[in-house]
């Protein structure tokens, strides 16, 4: 799938990346995401997506796409999930 493709090159990278918009539009297209009804941003869906990527591989078994949509549910019920996660040092 090519927006998990994007997603999982935007992940690799170890710096802060500049994402245009047509990228996040693609993101945002192929995982079904309206930016003006969510309270979280493209940074929080990486952020998670990588989270969920490198921590939980028991729940994905590596498979990218099933990583970002469950980041992408945690957001939803919460938008700041993973900031509270990074703030708890869990």
């Amino acid at each position: 799938m090519f927006i998990i493709d994007k997603l999982i090159k935007l992940c690799e990278k170890e710096k802060e990346v500049e994402i245009s918009k047509e990228e996040i539009d693609d993101i945002a297209k192929g995982l079904k995401i309206n930016w003006n009804e969510v309270d979280f941003s493209i940074t929080d869906l990486l952020e998670g997506t990588k989270t969920e990527f490198s921590e939980h591989k028991n729940v994905h078994h590596g498979n990218f796409e099933i990583a970002s949509k469950i980041a992408l549910d945690h957001l939803r019920e919460l938008p700041d999930y993973y900031k509270k996660l990074k703030e708890a040092n869990l």
